[in-house]
C-alpha cells in the first residue's frame, strides 16, 4: 500500500480500490456540487461515545425499536436529523445509474418486527425505507422522543441561530451543525462560516458539535477556537475503513489527533479546554462590544514576554504560582468582573460554553444586590421640612392703649 500522510491520502487510495460507482456515492455532492467545494475552501480531537443516529419514520414503532435496540447496545445519546425529509439530488448516482445488488440488507432493521422490510433488499429495500420518512415531522417530534428514551436527544442539520433557539426551546439537548458534507441541498454554507452566531445564540446552555469536510488537526483547531465542543467526521472514515479495514480508520483518527496537537503546542495551547479566546481575538473583541443584557465572555491571554520571564524566576525560586483568567459580564449598563483558577477551570473539563454558564451567577449576584439596595433606599422614610418659626408682629392689638 502507497504511504499514507495525512486523511486525505485515504480518498485517493478509496477512489483507486472502490468501483466508480461506490466512491461517487460517498464523494459527491448534489448538483452543482458548490457547497462540498465550500467545505473544502473554508473548513474528533476528543473521544466521543457512540451515538445512534436516526430519521422519524412514519411507523413510530419502528422508531422506537430502533431506539430501544440502541439502549441496549450502550449508546449514549439519541442523534435526531432534522433537515433531510428528501434526498438530495446526486447526478453522479444518475450518470452510474447507482443500484444496490439485490442480495444486500441494511442490518439496523435486521431482526425488527416489519414483515415488508424483512421481505424487501437491494435498491428496492432503499426505495422503502427512504419513503417511510415522516415528512410531516416537526420539532414536537423533539419531545415525544423523550418520552421513549432517556438518553439525551441531540438534533443535526442547524446551521442558524433560529433553528438553535427553537431546538433548545423544545429540549434539544446539542446541537450539531452540518450540511451533510454537501450531499443534500446545494449551495448552503460551509457550517464553519456559521460556527459563530450558532455558539452564540447557545450561549452555553447546550454544547454545539460541528462535521461537514474536517480534513486536517489544524481545522479541527479552527472549530474548537469558535466554541465547538467537539467535532465529527464522516468520509475520512469511510475511505480509510475502505482502503485497510479498522487499521486504517485508527490511523486516520491517530493522525488527526496528532496534527492537532502539533498545531496546539506551536500556537501555545496545552488544552482544547482553554477555548476559544486563546486563539481568536477576534471572538473576544465580540463578546467585549457586546451590550447585550446576559452576555458574558472570558479573557485568557497568553501572557506578554515580560510575564513569561517573571514566571520563570518564581518558579526558579521556588515560589508558587497561581494563574487566573478574567471573567466578565455585563448586564448592558455596566460590567463586573470575577477571576478563575486555572486550577478550577480545569476541572471543569468542559467546553468554553460550559464555563460562561457556570459563571452567569456574578451577573446575577450583582443584580440582587441591586435590588437590594434599590429597596433599601425606598424603605428610607424622607425627613419632614421644618417649620418656620413666625417672626412677632410689630403692629400693637387693636385693644392696646396709646
Amino acid at each position: 500500500m502507497a504511504l499514507v500522510t495525512n486523511v486525505c491520502d485515504y480518498e485517493e487510495l478509496a477512489k483507486q480500490k472502490l468501483p466508480k460507482m461506490v466512491y461517487d456515492f460517498y464523494a459527491a455532492g448534489v448538483e452543482d456540487q458548490w457547497t462540498l467545494r465550500e467545505n473544502r475552501e473554508l473548513a474528533t480531537a476528543r473521544a466521543a461515545a457512540a451515538a445512534e443516529t436516526i430519521m422519524i419514520y412514519k411507523d413510530r414503532n419502528l422508531v422506537q425499536q430502533l431506539i430501544q435496540r440502541a439502549e441496549k447496545a450502550g449508546y449514549k445519546a439519541i442523534v435526531l436529523t432534522v433537515d433531510a425529509p428528501w434526498l438530495g439530488r446526486r447526478e453522479a448516482d444518475v450518470k452510474n445509474r447507482f443500484t444496490l445488488p439485490q442480495n444486500v440488507m441494511l442490518k439496523i432493521f435486521e431482526g425488527l418486527d416489519q414483515g415488508k422490510i424483512d421481505k424487501t433488499n437491494g435498491s428496492g429495500l432503499a426505495a422503502y425505507v427512504a419513503s417511510q420518512i415522516d415528512r410531516s415531522f416537526s420539532w414536537k417530534d423533539i419531545k415525544w422522543l423523550q418520552t421513549v428514551t432517556s438518553l439525551p436527544v441531540l438534533v443535526k442539520g442547524i446551521i442558524t441561530a433560529q433553528d438553535t433557539r427553537i431546538a433548545i426551546e423544545y429540549g434539544a439537548a446539542g446541537i450539531i451543525m452540518s450540511n451533510h458534507g454537501g450531499r443534500q441541498l446545494d449551495y448552503l454554507p460551509a457550517t464553519i462560516s456559521c460556527l459563530e452566531e450558532v455558539v452564540r445564540e447557545a450561549n452555553g446552555r447546550v454544547p454545539v458539535f460541528i462535521d461537514s469536510r474536517f480534513r486536517r488537526g489544524t481545522d479541527v483547531f479552527k472549530a474548537l477556537a469558535l466554541g465547538a465542543s467537539g467535532v465529527f467526521i464522516g468520509r475520512p472514515v469511510l475511505f480509510s475503513l475502505a482502503v485497510d479495514g479498522e487499521a486504517g480508520v485508527r490511523n486516520a483518527l491517530r493522525m488527526l489527533r496528532d496534527e492537532l496537537e502539533i498545531t496546539m503546542a506551536l500556537s501555545g495551547c496545552t488544552s482544547v479546554v482553554l477555548q476559544p479566546d486563546p486563539f481568536l481575538s477576534e471572538l473576544t473583541s465580540m463578546y467585549e462590544r457586546s451590550t447585550e443584557k446576559g452576555s458574558v465572555w472570558v479573557t485568557m491571554k497568553r501572557s506578554s514576554m515580560k510575564c513569561q520571564a517573571r514566571l520563570k524566576k518564581m518558579a526558579a525560586k521556588g515560589e508558587a504560582v497561581e494563574l487566573r483568567c478574567l471573567v466578565r459580564a455585563t448586564d448592558g449598563k455596566k460590567n463586573i468582573c470575577t477571576s478563575l483558577s486555572a486550577k478550577e477551570y480545569l476541572k471543569f473539563q468542559a467546553s468554553y460554553a460550559t464555563v460562561l454558564k457556570a459563571h452567569m451567577h456574578a451577573l446575577k449576584k450583582r443584580e440582587r444586590k441591586d435590588k437590594k439596595k434599590a429597596a433599601e433606599v425606598e424603605k428610607i422614610p424622607e425627613k419632614a421640612p421644618k417649620k418656620q418659626k413666625k417672626a412677632p408682629s410689630s403692629k400693637k392689638s387693636a385693644g392696646s392703649k396709646s
